[in-house]
């Protein structure tokens, strides 16, 4: 049953205040701009429609699983946290479904402050009382620049210009002249007629007008509950939401916290290399759908409302969570990092294999494992080095994967029998290696989105040597600009392809480093470290530009057997 309720923003502010307007753990975090809150307070202030927002009425012990937090009042930049609100078991408390962004900029802007980031000064809600738009003149457009001002101000700063006014102090105001005049002059301003007309607008829209308007859900079924606010910030469309995934397995977990779960693993994945990786929660909860072996892995929210598929995750949470990591080590075993990732389901067969066998994070390097981890490169690299291998319909090749594991990877990775699998017509993404493709690879251009993850998977001394490199560039070994200066313009071509290729240290490719030098030169200039660490990838013994066509001969010769190894052909 939904029933209504209007409030002034003032009461609203006050309910939150008391803890009775609060966020069940199903909501996302605070995303709003400062020119969003401004614009809101804009069109209190002008007499707008801020929009119905949704409740629901319920108490803590009616789903003692779900925590309440409290709306946020002093934001500190995107990974502000809401603190939890211990809420009385039996009392009823009004859970905000649909409308938190608002209801959190009202009660910043009238009882709290603003930051950019953590470190940022928090600064307050301040309305310009010289600036008042004409009667239905302007825009509701924040670029516009014709209605009310509103300005997140540091406090100290508030009178540098304009005649600028706390809007926190407008809470609780009297409309009458003496306590408008009173007002503006404890703010350091002389009171007129203009100022006090939009102090006077101000107070009213907080104080008088009922603007803030409330369905109210009453219903204490929480699946029904989900399903509208799965409604409600989706717009009436199926679900493919990861928000609403991780809400929902928020509202069913007992036991753990599945938003700051989610948060910790994906922080842990992405710090197992120098150059952390980029996994989102997207990535995390299609793999959660993976291990829990669901049909068809879709990030919807009806997998989850269904088969109890929430709870399930959360009994297996501390083991996904190991996989996963596991997962995530071995890819920067390999030389892969947020920089040179792009295909970021790869890590979905690897997390399953690593579940299934209940293999430890310290895979990843231990020599015991390492002709087992040969072939996982290599079905890495088989996938990675195709074109848009892991883009548009990848659930035939996670299913496929999953598949094969199960049946066949007990003791090591299942390579050629998943090679087999993902060449039959339902999935159709085969990973065999071929002539042709071992040639495409050889001769891979500067430009291509390959080449660099290709060098990385080639080299990865570079990353995980005695002196491990963060931030390698893709460089030419002899520089373009040398071919038309020594008349090998037929040349030029070759010189932007993989022979030609290699992985750069950043501190070699500044003022004073590499540039147009020819690579012979560069080299001496370099410690016997350094060098060393590009004798590794194939530059060495290098030749004067005269024989740059007989290194490269050469050098293309020992990349493709290389290219072999990693494949494993």
């Amino acid at each position: 049953m939904i029933t209504t309720q209007s409030m002034t923003v003032a009461d609203a502010v006050t309910l939150v205040d008391q803890k009775k307007l609060v966020l069940p753990g199903i909501q996302r975090n605070f995303v709003w701009k400062p020119a969003q809150i401004a614009l809101l307070f804009d069109s209190l202030v002008r007499g707008y429609p801020i929009g119905t927002m949704l409740l629901w009425r319920t108490k803590r012990s009616e789903h003692p699983q779900l925590q309440f937090r409290r709306l946020v009042t002093e934001y500190q930049g995107p990974d502000t946290l809401p603190a939890n609100a211990h809420v009385v078991a039996d009392l009823p408390v009004l859970g905000v479904l649909d409308g938190q962004q608002r209801l959190t900029a009202l009660s910043i802007g009238l009882q709290g402050t603003y930051a950019a980031t953590s470190q940022a000064p928090g600064r307050s809600l301040y309305i310009d009382l010289d600036q008042e738009p004409g009667p239905d003149e302007g825009s509701d457009d924040e670029t516009d620049g014709s209605g009310y001002s509103f300005k997140f101000l540091a406090d100290e700063a508030k009178n540098d210009s304009g005649t600028w006014f706390k809007v926190a102090d407008a809470r609780g105001l009297g409309t009458d002249a003496q306590s408008l005049n009173k007002a503006i002059k404890v703010a350091g301003h002389a009171a007129d007629a203009a100022t006090r007309s939009v102090l006077k607008k101000l107070a009213v829209a907080l104080n008088t007008t009922e603007s803030v308007h409330f369905d109210i859900e009453e219903s204490g079924d929480l699946d029904r509950v989900l399903n509208i606010f799965g409604r409600t910030n989706g717009g009436g469309t199926r679900l493919t939401s990861v928000d609403l995934l991780v809400s929902t397995a928020t509202a069913k977990w007992t036991t753990l916290n599945a938003r700051a779960e989610v948060t910790n693993l994906r922080k842990s994945m992405n710090s197992q290399s120098s150059e952390p990786f980029r996994f989102t929660d997207d990535r995390i909860m299609k793999a959660g759908l993976v291990l829990l072996d669901v049909p068809a892995p879709k990030l919807r929210v009806e997998l989850f409302l269904h088969g109890n598929k929430a709870k399930a995750l959360e009994d297996m949470w501390p083991e996904f969570s190991r996989s996963m990591i596991t997962a995530a080590a071995m890819l920067a075993s390999f030389g892969l990092s947020g920089t040179s990732l792009a295909g970021e389901n790869v890590i979905i067969p690897l997390a399953f294999y690593a579940h299934h066998r209940n293999l430890q994070p310290t895979y990843a390097t231990a020599h015991v494992h390492e002709a087992d981890r040969r072939r996982v490169r290599a079905f890495v690299a088989r996938t990675l080095l195709q074109r848009r291998y892991w883009t548009g319909a990848v659930d035939p090749v996670l299913l496929a994967a999953r598949r094969v594991i199960k049946a066949h990877g007990q003791k090591a990775f299942p390579l050629s029998e998943l090679e087999k699998a993902l060449k039959k017509e339902a999935v159709a993404k085969p990973i065999d290696v071929t002539e042709q493709f071992i040639d495409e690879l050889c001769l891979l251009r500067f430009g291509d989105r390959r080449t660099y993850p290709l060098l990385r998977m080639l080299f990865p001394h570079m990353t995980h040597g005695v002196m491990p490199v963060i931030g390698l560039h893709k460089d030419h070994i002899f520089p373009k600009s040398k071919f038309t200066a020594h008349n090998f313009a037929n040349l030029a071509q070759a010189a932007e392809l993989l022979p030609n290729l290699q992985l750069l240290r950043p501190e070699d490719n500044g003022p004073g480093g590499k540039g147009n030098r020819l690579p012979k030169e560069w080299l001496a200039s370099l410690s016997q470290t350094a060098r060393s660490q590009y004798a590794a990838q194939d530059v060495k013994h290098l030749p004067d530009f005269v024989g740059c066509e007989a290194f490269w001969d050469k050098r293309k010769d020992s990349l493709r057997t290389r290219i072999e190894g990693l494949l494993q052909m």
